[in-house]
């Protein structure tokens, strides 16, 4: 079995319960590797409680899963490039980057939508179009859709085109159930090679 939690949630004696009831995959939603901008999206996550945790995981051989958003509000380039290599750095089987959408109705649309904040503006207000993964609906201060479109493509390339993942992900994948396998490797020649 898999499970979705925070990684405030767990310490290494729970880890192993987890491992010997089965569990062999835990998604977390990490978000950034900025602290500040998980602090004004009050995150509740500190960056060290992450590294520590992740480290847990790979030494139990449990395979993690880490989401993150890119073009949160106000993200700079160099915070872009902080939650990519914080990405990297923690080591996950698999990273997620999603493009930041708000959704109406929560803190994040209400910080997006709000122009006197300056922490840039909503184009695109059809909920129809958030995919997360293809159209840019929201542009921080400063920054461009083609520069976001181009910092998302680069994430899943720096993340995944590494010679030290591919030698940290076959174990993993040999234990990895057949139908996500199918999954992943789809998802990977869609980002990968596709885009």
């Amino acid at each position: 079995w898999s499970c979705l939690t925070h990684v405030n949630c767990l310490d290494e004696e729970l880890l192993v319960k987890m491992k010997a009831a089965g569990c062999y995959q835990i998604w977390f939603g990490v978000e950034s590797g900025s602290q500040r901008l998980l602090d004004f999206c009050n995150k509740n996550l500190k960056l060290d409680t992450a590294r520590e945790v992740f480290a847990m995981c790979n030494k139990h051989g449990i395979m993690t899963h880490a989401l993150f958003i890119l073009g949160l509000p106000g993200e700079t380039r160099e915070e872009t490039k902080q939650t990519i290599d914080f990405a990297i750095e923690i080591d996950p089987c698999f990273a997620q980057f999603s493009l930041a959408s708000p959704l109406k109705g929560t803190l994040m649309y209400d910080q997006m939508a709000d122009s006197s904040l300056g922490l840039g503006k909503i184009v695109d207000f059809n909920e129809d179009h958030y995919d997360v993964f293809t159209n840019i609906v929201y542009i921080p201060a400063g920054r461009t859709g083609d520069e976001l479109r181009a910092a998302h493509r680069m994430a899943y390339r720096r993340f995944y085109l590494r010679t030290h993942y591919v030698l940290h992900i076959l174990p993993y994948l040999l234990k990895f159930p057949l139908r996500s396998l199918r999954a992943f490797i789809k998802a990977a020649v869609k980002q990968l090679i596709l885009r």
